[in-house]
């Protein structure tokens, strides 16, 4: 499109947006849980949450199916458990490493150690990744994000840790993740 005409396209950019906001406001996009609680961007308390819907032993009582469920839509991990390997999972926040540093969320589950490093706002430490995946047993780190981006060359260390990491998303993995738990909890009830 050429730009001689750029009035024209602003009218055109002005109603596309107002579309798109129409149809949000009627869909209840805008709509956002964690914005409304206050902790949008608060990593601490969005951790808490996870955990406690991830925990088998959660105070949620649906057992291991949250946890089966981020396993497979949030980890991509399709290693078949046990139930019992479920039911015996343990699920920490804050885990504490060498040098008081503290993993956000760890699982687990049948001798594997499968830390997730949870990344909002906050700024990434030196050589965080780099001593996060030195813990991983089994496994690789899971670097969680807004939008699913690599941790920096700060974080790794300056190691090549592509093997190591799997960067996992807020918009597309926990979403779906999210999505699945909804749809199990739903299908429970009718029955």
């Amino acid at each position: 499109m050429e730009a001689k005409h750029p009035e024209r396209l602003l009218v055109e950019i002005n109603a596309i947006s107002k579309k798109y906001d129409f149809m949000y406001q009627k869909t209840g996009e805008y709509f956002n849980v964690f914005d409304v609680v206050g902790i949008k961007s608060d990593e601490v308390r969005i951790c808490r949450l996870i955990k406690e819907f991830i925990d088998p032993k959660g105070c949620h009582c649906q057992g291991t199916i949250y946890l089966r469920l981020f396993m497979k839509y949030v980890l991509h991990i399709t290693e078949m458990f046990s139930e019992k390997d479920y039911q015996n999972a343990h699920i920490s926040r804050e885990y504490i490493i060498n040098a008081n540093r503290r993993i956000d969320l760890v699982i687990e589950i049948a001798n594997k150690f499968i830390p997730i490093e949870v990344k909002l706002y906050a700024g990434e430490q030196e050589n965080q990744c780099k001593d996060y995946a030195e813990k991983v047993v089994g496994a690789n780190l899971y670097y969680l994000t807004l939008d699913g981006h690599a941790p920096s060359v700060y974080s790794t260390g300056e190691k090549q840790l592509n093997n190591q990491i799997s960067l996992i998303s807020f918009s597309i993995e926990i979403l779906e993740w999210l999505d699945e738990c909804l749809k199990i909890t739903a299908a429970q009830r009718l029955m």
